[in-house]
């Protein structure tokens, strides 16, 4: 079997050749203008990271009167803004007013405590002794508190605090209550080992779906009878129109 061999002409070969470097050429331009477009792009990032400035963070203090709002110190204690950093922050709690507020709050808030202890007592009928004990309890259980550490209610004051504060609000509540609804009236007369006639007077009443037995007064009388008792109680009860 014979093979033919078939033989290209020199302008073909020489054709082939030129196109190949021709790509080869076209290829290598591409790449570095890939390269440059790399570059000029990295340039420019860098040169916008430099331009661009962040904004410094403000510091926040803290301090128990002092609040940040919208970036602002805000003095809880004066009700002031305060323009500054630490040095007029501490400028601002070493002023005198700053002081005098502060201390009038804080008195105010161990008076509310004392109030809410006896109104404690009260609720769940203890007697008025514990207060004597009932402060220290509190000073050694809370020694980070500066309101128990101020404590200073004893079974006197809890008293007085009492009879002078806590029941004629409660009163003057039974009272707004008892205008607006029906009620009836039960009492009681004894006498005590004085031989002091006492009449215990309860109001029983409709409040929010629910039927309420509430104390409302003891009241001293010295005629017993109905017309007697009537008497008294109407006469209490026309102190409150």
């Amino acid at each position: 079997m014979e093979r033919f061999l078939i033989a290209l002409p020199e302008s073909c070969t020489n054709k082939e050749k030129d196109i190949a470097s021709s790509s080869k050429e076209s290829e290598a331009e591409e790449k570095e203008i890939i390269k440059k477009g790399e570059e000029t792009q990295r340039t420019r990032s860098e040169s916008n990271e430099e331009d661009i400035v962040l904004p410094k963070k403000r510091k926040i203090y803290k301090q128990k009167w002092l609040q940040n709002v919208n970036g602002s110190n805000y003095c809880q204690v004066c009700m002031t803004f305060i323009e500054g950093e630490s040095f007029y922050i501490k400028r601002q709690s070493l002023t005198k007013a700053h002081k005098k507020t502060e201390s009038c709050q804080k008195q105010q808030k161990v008076k509310e405590t004392e109030l809410k202890m006896s109104a404690y007592l009260c609720e769940k009928n203890l007697p008025f002794l514990l207060a004597d004990s009932f402060p220290q309890l509190c000073a050694d259980m809370f020694p980070d508190s500066e309101i128990a550490l101020s404590l200073k209610i004893k079974s006197k004051k809890a008293t007085q605090l009492t009879v002078g504060t806590l029941a004629p609000y409660a009163i003057a509540k039974l009272v707004s209550d008892l205008k607006t609804t029906p009620f009836s009236i039960m009492r009681d007369e004894s006498t005590d080992i004085s031989t002091k006639k006492s009449l215990v007077v309860i109001v029983r009443y409709w409040y929010n779906d629910y039927v309420k037995d509430r104390f409302f007064d003891l009241l001293e009388v010295d005629d017993c009878t109905a017309k007697g008792l009537f008497n008294v109680i109407k006469k209490k009860l026309d102190t409150f129109e």
